[in-house]
């Protein structure tokens, strides 16, 4: 009996290191996280900012709306470089490299630089192609190069050369 006491206390304490190993494996992951806010100059919370997040070698990307903090978050993001691009109506454009190597959570500050009304014009122009002129002699050449000049300096041209 005392043999089968201790065989059945070597299987709990066996049951319960194992399972008390499960949440930590679970835990392991190969995720992380991006958070940010999005600030003007003056440091007012900007909501409703779109931003982007791309990987553009895995063709990943993902895209949110700052919410009336003008915070956002990117979860179970796969560890890699992204680019990240936040756009606001009245703002300029702002692009920036984040590398996502841990779960630690990446944390970024976005200022926003206020930007002038932009407009894109399109045009657009339709060229003549015009075949180039056909061979000639060097003797055409030098009889139309002459005419011309009979035609605007008039023959006292023709008797000085």
């Amino acid at each position: 009996m005392h043999s089968s006491l201790r065989r059945a206390f070597r299987h709990s304490l066996f049951s319960v290191v194992f399972l008390s190993t499960i949440p930590v494996l679970l835990a392991q992951s190969n995720s992380g996280t991006v958070t940010g806010t999005v600030t003007d100059p003056s440091g007012a919370v900007v909501a409703g900012a779109s931003v982007s997040i791309a990987n553009p070698v895995s063709e990943y990307s993902r895209t949110v709306t700052t919410d009336k903090a003008g915070h956002y978050q990117f979860t179970s993001l796969p560890f890699n470089p992204y680019h990240l691009t936040v756009n606001a109506t009245g703002f300029a454009s702002l692009s920036q490299d984040v590398d996502v190597r841990s779960t630690v959570p990446v944390s970024l500050s976005t200022i926003l630089k206020v930007g002038a009304a932009s407009s894109t014009v399109t045009t657009s122009r339709t060229l003549a192609v015009t075949r180039p002129p056909a061979r000639e002699s060097l003797f055409g050449a030098e009889r139309r190069f002459r005419g011309a000049h009979e035609q605007r300096f008039g023959s006292e041209w023709r008797r000085r050369s």
